[in-house]
């Protein structure tokens, strides 16, 4: 039997049209098992801090056997069988997006980069302020002679990653590859891969289909709230962090549903949700004089600030592209002309 089920990921997939209310249900199904499956563990477990390394393998396994479960059972729900196979060539995998090109893939990763200029070139400020400075935590100690670029870039960059690989806690180590690596995959591969076809064959337009299905991503992440009910943080200091977080996660969910949608590609997503995940929120610290991790760059402010205004530009332009346009910002093609999962769809 689980051979058979396997295969129907390879075979040719003529996909179910099934109604709004099905793909919803189907949807919130989902959703619910993803996150119920993070508390099916030994309650010795649950009961650890949500950093500690055994919570963190526990949960890996979980959210990644959902995922198993998940992409196994899709052809089951959605591919009719007995269909001729001349009628549609795509396989099951296809509507999942696992199916890559290496340029498209990389332009989508790219446009994700863009409305980031602003904290590369913060990076670029260091490098150059480290020449003449050692940079601490909160502090610029000017050096007694001045550096190369390859040395500043070795204590800031090379140096503090070799120190965590070789100091860091075993439980330090556990959370960032929950962070960077299983998360964002788990996230993209049942949030996005299992849930945009299928509400693409609804009917719904595609614009729909991206703000729509970050809802359940969104919602998805409101557990974090009983976390730190349970660590003693105040509720309303938990509601205001779930909304916020309900938020910025659905602002990004649509973005990614909107990436899945016009490339088909899951590692494309899972690309930009790991970047996202590295990269974190702005830090406008650069603006303070004093006090602040950033302030030796503070004397860099307009230049970043400016980034920052140029990146979000980049990044809204970058949704359309004509490649015959005077428009040098309107010539940047990040996305295929037609989306991929919708002319499937079509």
């Amino acid at each position: 039997m689980r051979n058979t089920l396997v295969d129907t990921l390879f075979a040719t997939c003529h996909h179910a049209t099934p109604t709004v209310l099905y793909v919803t249900g189907y949807c919130i199904v989902l959703s619910s098992v993803f996150v119920c499956g993070l508390y099916l563990i030994p309650a010795d477990i649950r009961q650890l801090p949500r950093n500690d390394e055994r919570q963190i393998q526990w949960r890996m396994i979980s959210v990644l056997f959902t995922c198993l479960v998940a992409t196994i059972l899709y052809p089951v729900i959605f591919c009719i069988p007995e269909i001729d196979a001349a009628s549609n060539q795509s396989s099951a995998l296809h509507y999942l997006g696992w199916s890559w090109n290496t340029r498209r893939d990389i332009a989508v990763l790219l446009h994700v980069m863009t409305l980031y200029l602003g904290p590369v070139v913060v990076c670029l400020a260091k490098l150059q302020v480290s020449r003449t400075h050692i940079i601490g935590p909160y502090s610029c100690t000017p050096r007694k002679q001045r550096v190369g670029y390859y040395q500043s870039f070795q204590q800031l960059c090379i140096e503090p990653t070799i120190s965590f690989f070789m100091e860091a806690s075993t439980s330090e180590k556990w959370g960032k590859g929950r962070d960077l690596i299983v998360a964002p995959f788990a996230e993209e591969v049942v949030f996005r891969g299992c849930m945009v076809f299928p509400l693409l064959t609804t009917g719904m337009s595609p614009v729909k289909v991206a703000w729509i299905a970050p809802l359940f991503f969104g919602t998805a992440h409101a557990h974090h709230g009983i976390l730190k009910l349970r660590e003693g943080t105040r509720p309303i200091s938990v509601c205001v962090a779930t909304l916020f977080q309900f938020a910025y996660t659905t602002l990004f969910g649509a973005y990614a549903a909107h990436a899945f949608i016009r490339s088909g590609s899951i590692l494309a997503v899972f690309s930009c949700h790991a970047f996202c995940n590295y990269m974190g929120l702005p830090n406008l610290g650069y603006l303070s004089q004093h006090g602040s991790s950033l302030s030796c760059i503070y004397c860099f402010r307009y230049v970043i600030s400016t980034a920052y205004v140029v990146g979000i530009i980049l990044f809204v332009f970058g949704f359309t592209c004509n490649e015959k346009s005077g428009n040098t910002f309107q010539r940047l093609c990040y996305f295929p002309k037609e989306s991929v999962l919708f002319a499937t769809c079509s």
